[in-house]
């Protein structure tokens, strides 16, 4: 952040490792508060969730350059030190099987498949929460505005 200008054309990665541009949550730059913020919440509370969902990985990094949010998936093995490419498949599937981290993230991942509250929740917001919310704001557009007097207004708005 200090130091940078905007006509600054040289990229330096925000750490070691394989960085990735993230737009899906910043389509630009962001503000100051965001990068003093973003990089120690995200890391740690993936660094809690991911071994009890499962996740096969430490956690997600966040890093900004020039005001821009990149994003580094820190792997379970070795998270400090990243290689150029990632293992062969063969040694990943033996890692798998026989690293104790490896072991209980797939028998968390297999609890989360089978108990995960989520698929109801997306079934009801899929066949009645969403298209009832589509409805309302169907019927509060078809209201037109000018024919209100102002208290009518004010309860339509309400």
């Amino acid at each position: 952040m200090a130091g940078e200008s905007a006509t600054d054309t040289g990229f330096e990665a925000p750490g070691p490792g394989h960085w990735q541009l993230d737009r899906s949550h910043f389509t630009g730059g962001t503000t100051p508060i965001m990068r003093w913020l973003l990089p120690e919440a995200v890391e740690s509370a993936f660094r809690k969730q991911w071994p009890i969902l499962g996740i096969p990985a430490e956690t997600l990094s966040v890093g900004f350059v020039k005001g821009f949010m990149y994003t580094r998936l820190r792997p379970l093995l070795r998270p400090d030190k990243p290689s150029a490419k990632p293992p062969p498949t063969f040694l990943l599937k033996v890692a798998s099987r026989l690293h104790p981290e490896f072991r209980r993230r797939t028998a968390a991942a297999l609890r989360t498949l089978a108990e995960s509250p989520a698929p109801p929740v997306i079934e009801e917001w899929r066949t009645t929460i969403r298209p009832r919310l589509g409805a309302q704001n169907l019927a509060v557009q078809d209201t037109d505005l000018a024919d209100l007097a102002d208290d009518a207004l004010g309860a339509h708005l309400a």
